[in-house]
């Protein structure tokens, strides 16, 4: 069974995290970028970038807080 298109991209988000990590990146920075890069295909693709980036400050604010 050919795989979907979510397998597909999951499957890279994680290796990539897993290479990143392996390359002794902070957690929270990882999280970060592939955060951010995911606001901005997602806010590329539907056109919600004002979403994109008030998500991207609550999720900037919670971590600073930290």
């Amino acid at each position: 069974m050919k795989p979907d298109h979510f397998d597909v991209a999951s499957a890279a988000a994680r290796a990539c995290a897993h290479q990143l990590l392996n390359k002794d990146v902070p957690p929270v920075i990882v999280a970060d970028g592939l955060v951010t890069q995911a606001l901005a295909v997602w806010a590329a693709e539907t056109g919600r970038t004002i979403s994109a980036q008030t998500v991207l400050k609550i999720w900037t604010a919670v971590r600073d807080v930290r």
